[in-house]
């Protein structure tokens, strides 16, 4: 159950197909959303329930507790934050596990909204069947407040199909060659895809030359588009699939402020592509990433693909098959099949 459709389409549907082969029974609810957001995996649409908290709670209750009792659910798997939030706080008469893709708030300091997040997500913890946790951050500050929450950690998050992101072998930039970097992400404040930029003039005054394609779109495109200015040898992709800028690239900047677990990471690792990003929560968790510095020290950044050039461009280092989603899902499947037999007990 999420509070947006398109989550099913982004991360779950291979799960969804595999538990049905598997046997297992599985209803998706969502949001009701115009035809354009929908997807085909959602068989319930659950009236009142948003992307933010509003007024149509009590209505989207009603819904959730009629879905629970119409599909004779032994277990509710919930994600994004509206959504997990008011399947836990409603009595639906089964257990809920919170998949949480990432707790909304950052590295100290948190702001106001994260404080107030942290409190509404204390309060949820009683009413939580358990937790999947996908950074070091989250999987620390539920582990702190709760020593009975049946909790697993998942260190590839939902992992990835390994035949849709192949390792591509790179042969390394030569002495006096340009370096091929990508950014991929939404242009927004979170994101800060103006430290892209700022990290391509600190390694134009190192005197590395680089080109950089930013894949994405979103609120700050146009500013970044106006800051990147005549001097720097940028392109600016739009909203498409990133797999090709990914196979084309020698390596991935990542200027994120933080995240639940940059899948664009796991996805860089998966094919053999360095990554350099901030050391924050979501990023330095991510298997196969560099990550230094506080976020915004672009200096960090800069050193990073410095000393790595230096070092000889040597690809990521790990066992790809951790980053298999069979592998979390298998995890997964086992978790909830005990707190769901539990609950069913008379």
């Amino acid at each position: 159950m999420t509070s947006v459709p398109k989550t099913v389409d982004a991360f779950f549907r291979p799960w969804v197909d595999r538990w049905r082969a598997q046997g297992h029974g599985v209803s998706v609810a969502a949001a009701l959303v115009d035809a354009q957001f929908r997807s085909e995996y959602v068989d319930t649409g659950l009236p009142g329930l948003g992307q933010a908290p509003g007024p149509g709670a009590v209505v989207a209750a009603r819904a959730l507790r009629q879905w629970v009792r119409d599909a004779r659910l032994d277990v509710v798997l919930t994600n994004t934050a509206t959504a997990s939030a008011l399947v836990r706080g409603v009595n639906v008469a089964c257990p809920v596990v919170y998949f949480c893709h990432g707790l909304h708030w950052s590295d100290p300091p948190v702001p106001v909204s994260g404080r107030l997040a942290r409190l509404v997500e204390g309060a949820l913890i009683p009413r939580t069947a358990g937790v999947i946790t996908m950074n070091s951050h989250d999987r620390a500050w539920f582990d702190r407040r709760s020593e009975t929450l049946p909790h697993m950690h998942l260190s590839a998050g939902i992992g990835l199909d390994l035949v849709e992101w192949p390792w591509v072998r790179r042969a390394p930039v030569r002495k006096g060659g340009v370096l091929r970097l990508v950014w991929v992400g939404d242009f927004s404040a979170r994101k800060r895809p103006e430290d892209a930029l700022h990290l391509m003039r600190l390694l134009h005054d190192r005197a590395i030359r680089a080109t950089l394609t930013m894949v994405g779109d979103g609120p700050l495109m146009t500013a970044t588009r106006d800051a990147s200015g005549p001097s720097l040898a940028v392109t600016f992709a739009g909203r498409v699939p990133s797999a090709r800028h990914l196979a084309a690239a020698d390596a991935l900047i990542h200027t994120a402020a933080w995240e639940g677990l940059s899948r664009v990471l796991l996805e860089a690792s998966s094919t053999g592509l360095p990554s350099f990003g901030y050391s924050v929560k979501g990023v330095r968790d991510c298997p196969g990433a560099r990550s230094k510095g506080a976020s915004g020290d672009v200096e960090a950044l800069a050193s990073m693909v410095v000393q790595w050039m230096g070092e000889g461009q040597v690809p990521p280092q790990l066992d790809r098959s951790m980053l298999d989603w069979r592998l979390a899902h298998d995890q997964v499947t086992e978790f909830l099949e005990p707190l769901a037999r539990e609950a069913s007990r008379p």
